[in-house]
């Protein structure tokens, strides 16, 4: 199916007064985020998105968009959770949203996703105990 296994993130720390956006996990979040954020850090929202999008390469929501898609694929990996389980721990808050997203950025389905991992890993076990 030509997955990838996903690199593991790498963890780059975002001053501190960009920090609160790591707890956002809220569907709602989406719209009210960068006000919210920017509130905390006394700046406007294009202030915020600037210093944000120079501490991380992205932009606040970009940011959180991608954080949701690897809790999802955290989550696919690892529980036999269902899809709407998974939509909300992951913050998508229905499953219609995580399988659009999840399809946009991934390139396939989340539970494709999850057959081709889990069977990758099969494999990988097994002829480890060859």
């Amino acid at each position: 199916m030509g997955l990838r296994h996903r690199p593991r993130p790498q963890r780059r720390l975002l001053p501190a007064h960009l920090t609160p956006v790591r707890d956002q996990r809220s569907p709602r979040t989406r719209t009210h985020l960068p006000r919210r954020v920017a509130r905390q850090a006394n700046m406007s929202s294009r202030n915020l998105a600037r210093h944000f999008k120079s501490a991380t390469g992205t932009t606040p929501l970009q940011w959180l968009s991608t954080q949701r898609i690897r809790r999802a694929q955290e989550l696919l990996e690892n529980t036999d959770n269902s899809i709407d389980a998974i939509a909300v721990a992951a913050g998508m808050g229905t499953a219609t949203t995580l399988r659009r997203q999840f399809n946009r950025t991934v390139g396939v389905p989340p539970d494709a996703y999850r057959r081709t991992f889990r069977s990758a890993s099969s494999t990988s076990n097994q002829s480890s105990h060859v």
